[in-house]
């Protein structure tokens, strides 16, 4: 994934720094289809030929198609490239000490949790760059930019889950499985019931990004069915009144790469993924009340491994870029001058390269591998899972146990060796009698 993430970074920088558009960008305008004459010649006072024509009636047609922008790279596109690379190359480096090192983790998979994690600065920068990259482009293209860092948030919903199961793999101790089944039956359904609450915001997430998926595919291959959609989805929204929906000409003016179904697709998909953004928030919350709820539980088992800084190391970017665009909406409504909102949404996407890079900055200490010496200090290395305190503190019950079993074995021993006794005692008395 590493590798696949430094490809796609290095082509970002050439198309970025080249201007160039691999795909093409259609250019589309107005070209008259019927003129008739306006001006006509005349000789001593009779009408001839035409002297001037004009356009009768005009249509919107493609006029042709660029594979080069004619604008260089702005300040901002070259910052945020340089923040990008920044996040993928310090969380490629943390990686590589979780992978290259000698020394043993305290579970199996702890290495490869921990990498899924690492990768989120570097995802969130990807994506963001992209979108810069394609505002840069065609500012008429925001669908493409927002669907990008929608991308980056279904790797971040993947990113919390590899976080609990890290959790998870920290407090899993084998010496509590030989507990009494009712606590193990409580502990499986303590853990199960958390992780439903994961799994139904991955879920959710991943089923959204399919969904943008199919749009956009329906918009490129039948973009004119969209305009139907789009007024049938009006009469549900609005039942008791008529609605005839219209593009407007000056948005048919300014769209000079986008076909006018792509408009409406983009319309009818604004319209709808309003209930999503409804459903994500509640879902998201609930997975970040749930992952809260099991620190809280396991408070003293992971106070040794931060679980504070790896939960934003994992969640903070999410949490940043949905406060970030809620203030800059706000800043841009309250301005004096006013905003447009194709710089409040390419700013958004600069501060996001940004904050990953201080993101995978912090990484470096939040997900620090762990040392051999520290692993044998504190007593876990030869502990299957990490669990020291654990199998201490059963050993001990186990020690007590025995030795109040063999104190019970002593004492049934010493009475029956007094019963023998008084049994000889009274035996004799009575021969002697």
């Amino acid at each position: 994934y590493f590798v696949a993430l430094c490809v796609l970074l290095v082509r970002e920088t050439h198309l970025a720094t080249s201007g160039r558009t691999p795909c093409g960008l259609l250019t589309f305008g107005d070209s008259c289809v019927e003129t008739r004459c306006a001006e006509y010649n005349h000789i001593f006072g009779f009408q001839t030929s035409c002297a001037r024509h004009e356009c009768a009636r005009t249509e919107r047609q493609e006029l042709g198609e660029t594979f080069a922008s004619g604008e260089g790279p702005t300040p901002w596109l070259l910052l945020g490239l340089a923040g990008t690379w920044c996040a993928f190359l310090l969380s490629a480096r943390q990686m590589w000490r979780w992978q290259g090192g000698s020394w043993e983790t305290e579970t199996g998979n702890e290495r490869g949790l921990a990498s899924v994690i690492l990768a989120v600065p570097a995802t969130y920068g990807l994506c963001a760059v992209h979108a810069m990259r394609v505002l840069n482009v065609n500012r008429e293209d925001t669908w493409q930019a927002e669907g990008m860092m929608s991308a980056a948030e279904l790797y971040s919903a993947l990113g919390l889950y590899a976080f609990h199961r890290l959790l998870v793999a920290y407090t899993d101790c084998p010496v509590l499985r030989q507990r009494s089944k009712a606590d193990q039956a409580l502990w499986r359904g303590f853990r199960g019931l958390i992780e439903a609450g994961l799994k139904q915001y991955v879920v959710l997430v991943f089923g959204c990004n399919a969904l943008e998926l199919v749009a956009k595919t329906w918009s490129w291959m039948n973009p004119s069915y969209c305009v139907s959609l789009l007024a049938a989805a009006a009469s549900i929204w609005f039942p008791h009144h008529n609605i005839q929906i219209s593009l407007s000409d000056e948005a048919v003016h300014n769209a000079h790469h986008t076909r006018t179904g792509t408009i409406a697709c983009e319309d009818l998909w604004n319209t709808v993924s309003l209930l999503m953004v409804v459903a994500n928030f509640f879902t998201c919350s609930i997975a970040l009340y749930a992952v809260l709820r099991y620190e809280h539980a396991f408070a003293d088992k992971l106070k040794d491994h931060s679980p504070f800084w790896k939960f934003w190391g994992v969640k903070g970017l999410l949490s940043v870029n949905f406060m970030q665009r809620i203030v800059l909406m706000v800043v841009g409504a309250l301005a004096t001058r006013q905003i447009s909102e194709d710089f409040r949404t390419f700013l958004n996407f600069f501060l996001v390269c940004i904050e990953s890079a201080i993101l995978a900055l912090m990484n470096l200490w939040a997900y620090a591998p762990p040392e051999s010496s520290f692993l044998k200090d504190r007593g876990v290395a030869d502990t299957p899972g990490g669990c020291a305190e654990e199998a201490a503190e059963f050993a001990r019950l186990e020690e007590a146990g025995h030795r109040s079993d063999e104190e019970d074995e002593q004492k049934k021993n010493s009475a029956s060796f007094a019963e023998d006794q008084l049994a000889q005692t009274i035996g004799k008395t009575f021969y002697d009698d």
